[in-house]
């Protein structure tokens, strides 16, 4: 039932007295089966002559009232009407506000009368217009009076009729969705799961899976524009929803609530009785800043009154996907599925064409390859339409190029009569590569109408305008979806965007493998990983090129890709820098990021128990071990990543983290026994992060790890001259100096002499000689030394830098340590042993320098007093720009060679001479302006 909006009426009609005479006149002329009623609204009594229909004579009245019946006027007009046609047998009175008849005297008066002369009053108010104007021979009335319908036009106009056609024809192939544990297998019940799963739906689905034709399918079913016009009316009606697509690549234009704005207007839509369910189509298509601003306006959409749903599409691989993470639930993504075998054959049989069916099984026999690769719509038809040409080598990238030819053969007649050089196609196929590549350069996925005549003109500047406008004509009747009178153009699938692009890169690539970095393909993971490479992986052995062949196998190598034995991962798999980078955004780009699937940072960023079992299954089939452990290596990075998440203030992140360890271990003790000493090898490898999580999150007493590393730490050396002991000494060491320091001197009081000389090799490392300069620390440690009756190397040494009186065989045994470390290899001090800091401190407790006569200009000496000059500016002895100019200085006495790099150890020291608090912002600046200065001479 259709419910009538009085005061719309009148927005509607502005003169809506007349409107409703109007309205009353077709009405009655419909009553009396008559269309020529000739009306005088102002003549006395009746609004026209009376009508005689099947034995009896009819008259009508209309009064319209606001807000209340008046009736002294219908009996002024009755009392007329009664004298001026006495043969009348019936008087309808059309009224058009509530009134109660029953308790009106003068109503009940007027029906005496004019019972009295044989005349029957019917009065017509709401409830009759209620029943009238929702019979389907009345539905225009309703339309042109009460706006009911109007949205017809605009649901018409929206999705062609051609289209209409085949999405309700058998061709239509319903698409598989999947959303968390369900299976979707028509659209109907889509439909449904997309209204009742929250404010924001997403479709997601890889390229040429069928996402806008869904989505056209969507509005059909929600529009019932495959319903006749009565049954959609009354469907409109019932569900009190309007759905309004919009594609949002036009977002690259304008705003998309212009966008909306624009519908509303043009179609007069009014949404004061109705609610609208939007649908917004390729998020994907527009660029990053658009996708954020689009995505700000349809939050605030999303909570607007009359919105009752909203549903997005967008690719999987999309990096604009993390726009979406805070706003749709988990139950409210719906993934469309890959064809598989079943659903390509039921594609062919619809069609019914038995020669394609009879190629069709006779290239699953010769191009198995190809058939496998064949996993969606877009690939689907492209395949149909082409098959004539497909052989057993075919590719799905000749797919694309036997299309174009298959559209070409088709406007064969128009492509000759075309201003342009042999061969045709090859100038057609040329034009198409600078559109696209215009389109990308510009992120965007349309073309203005002047920037496509300006490439056609550009390229073939002798055309003339007749010429260049039958080249775009022929351009954009062949793939685009537009017409030639719209202001922006678009490809009708964006993979032919791609691909036409993807011939451009090819022949910049063929020029200089550098360009494809200015062309920053490289971030977009989906069309760079799945259809760029492949295509100059394909494109290169067609051609014989074996130098690029090489080329897109190496980087194939580099980015993880490579199947061939004894390929590396990629380069950025378990980088901890990289997290770092990841974990110390904002909150909400963090979680954006994490959300990307474009950036695939799962198993890279983020290690879970899925990609734990992952590799587990993928080590317990190879036969062929490999380095380091991928088991050991994954244990490893989510060590260190809940310490980088819980640093970066990704806290949750970190207990998730946590969260995932602990099912890791069980995993892989009760499902893969057999690797769970690769696990022990990476807590023991990441002991620092353990302890972290330990300390730090877990709040363990840090008393009782200690007394545990001393009870049960193992002296034994396991690699070079350090012991198990030693490195777990220096792992909880670094922990509690960095988040718990001020533990330390409490804790200082029950160290042995054991955890001293540990401590002594934890304090004379560059980046902790602020704790040795400590006044607390240093003060406590000094009091313990007292006691420490060991003459270990660590302990005398400490005891010297605090000025203890030590007996001459005391003093030997450093001395004989200065000796040993002055003599030593570079390759062992820098590379082997790492002792190069003890070097130094041993340096500034002899002040001179730990080096013999051969090596008094060996790199060594350049890091030995820039180690000791940063302790001095620790004191306050000297200032950084004394520490500068004596580096430079030693710097140009120093011999240099490829050998003895000491790059890394120096920078660091730098690092911290820069994050030292005591330095001012200009200073600050100054020191990185003159170090970058240098670094460039």
């Amino acid at each position: 039932m259709i419910e009538l909006d009085w005061a719309k009426f009148e927005i509607l009609n502005k003169k809506y007295t007349n409107a409703f005479e109007t309205l009353c006149l077709h009405l009655f002329s419909r009553f009396v089966h008559t269309e020529c009623i000739v009306a005088d609204f102002n003549q006395a009594g009746l609004e026209t002559e009376p009508v005689a229909y099947k034995g009896k004579v009819y008259g009508f009245q209309s009064k319209y009232f606001s807000p209340s019946m008046d009736y002294k006027q219908i009996e002024h007009s009755v009392q007329l009407a009664l004298t001026a046609y006495p043969n009348l047998d019936v008087i309808k009175i059309f009224y058009n506000c509530n009134a109660r008849l029953s308790a009106s005297p003068t109503k009940q008066k007027l029906d005496e009368i004019a019972k009295k002369q044989g005349v029957k009053l019917e009065w017509l108010g709401r409830t009759y217009f209620e029943t009238a104007l929702n019979k389907k021979e009345n539905l225009d009335l309703c339309q042109l009076f009460f706006g009911v319908g109007r949205e017809l036009e605009y649901f018409a106009d929206v999705i062609d009729s051609e289209k209409r056609i085949f999405l309700t024809s058998s061709n239509y192939l319903e698409l598989n969705v999947a959303c968390a544990e369900k299976k979707l297998e028509n659209s109907e019940e889509l439909v449904k799961e997309l209204l009742s799963s929250g404010e924001i739906s997403v479709i997601k689905g890889l390229p040429g899976t069928g996402k806008s034709m869904l989505l056209n399918k969507i509005f059909m079913i929600l529009s019932g524009s495959n319903l006749d016009f009565y049954e959609q009316v009354v469907a409109i009606s019932e569900n009190k929803s309007i759905p309004i697509l919009i594609k949002l690549k036009y977002c690259s234009a304008c705003y998309l609530e212009q966008l909306i704005l624009a519908k509303k207007t043009e179609y007069k839509l009014d949404f004061d009785n109705y609610s609208v369910i939007y649908l917004f189509d390729g998020l994907d298509e527009v660029s990053s800043e658009i996708a954020e601003q689009t995505m700000s306006y349809i939050k605030e959409l999303a909570k607007q009154k009359s919105t009752k749903n909203i549903i997005l599409s967008i690719r999987t691989m999309s990096s604009n996907n993390m726009y979406l993470y805070d706003c749709v639930k988990e139950n409210a993504t719906f993934e469309i599925q890959e064809l598989d075998e079943k659903k390509v054959d039921l594609f062919f049989k619809n069609r019914g064409e038995k020669d394609k069916l009879e190629k069709l099984k006779e290239l699953k026999v010769t191009n198995d390859r190809l058939l496998c690769e064949i996993k969606d719509i877009l690939l689907v038809n492209l395949f149909y339409d082409s098959m004539d040409y497909v052989n057993e080598e075919s590719t799905i990238y000749d797919l694309f190029w036997l299309k174009d030819h298959y559209w070409n053969s088709k406007r064969k007649d128009k492509l000759a009569a075309l201003d342009l050089p042999e061969s045709k196609s090859e100038q057609i196929l040329e034009i198409n590569k600078q559109i696209s590549y215009h389109m990308h350069f510009n992120k965007s996925v349309i073309i203005a109408k002047n920037s496509f005549r300006s490439i056609v003109s550009t390229m073939y500047p002798k055309l003339s305008y007749k010429g260049v406008n039958a080249i775009c004509n022929y351009i954009l009747e062949t793939y685009f979806e537009n017409g030639v009178e719209d202001e922006f153009f678009t490809y009708q699938h964006r993979r032919y965007q791609e691909y036409f692009y993807t011939l451009c890169l090819y022949e910049l690539y063929k020029c200089d493998v550098g360009s494809l970095r200015k062309e920053q393909i490289f971030t977009n993971y989906e069309l760079f990983d799945e259809f760029v490479l492949p295509y100059f992986e394909d494109r290169s052995e067609k051609e014989k090129q074996l130098p690029y062949a090489i080329e897109t196998r190496l980087l194939k190598t580099y980015m993880g890709k490579n199947p061939l034995w004894g390929a590396d991962e990629p380069g950025y798999k378990y980088l901890h820098e990289f997290c770092y980078a990841v974990a110390a955004q904002e909150k909400d780009v963090f979680y954006r990021i994490i959300q990307d699937e474009n950036l695939s940072l799962k198993g890279n960023v983020w290690v879970d128990v899925s990609c734990i079992k992952n590799i587990a299954e993928s080590v317990r089939k190879s036969r062929i071990g490999r380095i380091p452990d991928p088991i050991e290596e994954a244990f490893r990075f989510l060590l260190c990543s809940i310490e980088i998440y819980w640093k970066c203030n990704k806290r949750e992140m970190a207990l998730k983290a946590v969260d995932e360890l602990k099912k890791s271990i069980q995993c892989i003790k009760e499902e893969y026994p057999e690797l769970l000493s690769k696990v022990d090898n990476a807590f023991y490898e990441e002991r620092k992060a353990q302890f972290f999580i330990e300390l730090i999150i877990f709040e363990r007493n840090a008393k009782e790890i200690l007394e545990n590393i001393n009870k049960n730490g193992i002296r034994k050396s396991v690699t070079s001259h350090e012991t198990e002991y030693e490195k777990l000494c220096n792992a909880f060491f670094e922990v509690l100096f960095t988040y718990k320091c001020e533990e330390v001197i409490n804790l200082l009081e029950v160290f042995t002499d054991e955890n001293i000389e540990c401590l002594c090799d934890f304090l004379i490392q560059a980046q902790n000689l602020r704790y040795l300069k400590d006044r607390k620390i240093s003060g406590k440690l000094r009091n313990c030394l007292v006691n420490c009756t060991e003459k270990t190397t660590g302990i005398l040494m400490l005891k010297k830098y605090f000025g203890f009186e030590l007996a001459v065989e005391e003093d030997e045994v450093i001395e004989r340590e200065f000796q040993r470390l002055s003599a030593e290899r570079w390759g062992d001090l820098f590379g082997f042993r790492k002792e190069y800091n003890k070097a130094a401190f041993l340096s500034i407790l002899y002040k001179r320098n730990c080096v013999v006569e051969q090596y008094k200009h060996d790199t060594r000496v350049l890091h030995q007093n820039l180690y000791c000059n940063y302790a001095k500016m620790l004191d306050g002895e000297i200032a950084y720009t004394r520490l500068l100019t004596a580096f430079f200085s030693d710097y140009n006495n120093t011999v240099f060679n490829r050998f003895t790099n000491i790059t890394y150890e120096v920078t660091n020291i730098f690092a911290l001479i820069i994050s030292e608090k005591r330095l001012m912002y200009v200073e600050r600046q100054r020191l990185i302006e003159i170090l970058s200065q240098k670094a460039k001479k």
